[in-house]
């Protein structure tokens, strides 16, 4: 939603009124919690209203510095960094520091490096997988040795998203952690191969068509299905032999891919 000229003037007003205002105090939480979030869909904020947002990051309660840290990200509030950067380090309610951490890559910067740094190496899987949704969105070459090590050794609910990062980074480095992580189908869940092959499809890199090949015999049919079409959208000839098997996958959704894969190729 974005605020019309007269509804940002008097939102600043209304900011202005309750907290620059001589002792005058702070109203409810739940009506601070929606000049926020009114305040981060403008995508804009003066500066009376930024001492608004940025007062409740700092003394709020948690509900108010989760909706701060994320409005400061919104309004591109590249002053407020070091601020969100500590709260992100520092503020003991988790979702202040993922928001925090959100509204970083947002804004960019060396804080935003940090984050990148840091989270790779978090003990939360939440907070990982925020930052793990900005690079897919915003691929950073710089990560590719971090990404690979959380498709590798991070947490099963954290490697799809690793996954879907490495697929949008693209390069030679990438296939080779996906196609580690698609020859590991003993400890690899089908949550975690799915994704692997279809990130190796989106690649596009022949260098993936054996490890794609070997998941064709997956117990799981998502990872069949993911890696039927990975290997049409990768386009090698040499597959057309390997995939005519799968048109009698016990799977409907299987068989369908294995015509589309066919139709690609030919």
């Amino acid at each position: 939603m974005i605020l019309r000229k007269s509804q940002a003037v008097f939102l600043a007003g209304v900011c202005m009124i309750l907290y620059l205002g001589i002792g005058c105090a702070p109203v409810d939480d739940d009506n601070n919690i929606r000049l926020l979030q009114q305040i981060g869909e403008s995508g804009t904020a003066e500066p009376d209203v930024l001492t608004f947002v940025v007062d409740r990051l700092e003394n709020g309660g948690e509900q108010e510095r989760v909706f701060a840290a994320w409005a400061l990200g919104q309004v591109g509030a590249t002053s407020q960094a070091a601020l969100l950067l500590d709260k992100y380090r520092n503020d003991p309610f988790r979702y202040v520091r993922i928001n925090s951490a959100e509204a970083l890559c947002l804004l960019g910067g060396p804080e935003r490096d940090q984050v990148l740094l840091e989270t790779m190496t978090s003990t939360d899987d939440e907070l990982q997988m925020t930052v793990l949704r900005y690079l897919t969105t915003s691929p950073d070459p710089e990560m590719g040795d971090h990404l690979g090590r959380l498709l590798l050794e991070g947490e099963p609910q954290v490697r799809p998203f690793a996954a879907g990062a490495l697929s949008k980074a693209g390069n030679s480095q990438a296939v080779t952690f996906l196609v580690q992580a698609a020859q590991r189908t003993g400890d690899m869940d089908k949550d975690t191969l799915a994704p692997v092959a279809f990130a190796l499809g989106t690649i596009g890199d022949p260098a993936g068509i054996a490890a794609l090949t070997d998941l064709l015999e997956h117990e799981a049919w998502e990872v069949r299905a993911n890696a039927v079409q990975a290997l049409g959208m990768i386009g090698d000839p040499s597959v057309r032999t390997t995939l005519p098997p799968l048109l009698r996958d016990p799977h409907a959704q299987v068989r369908a891919a294995t015509q589309r894969a066919l139709g690609r190729l030919e």
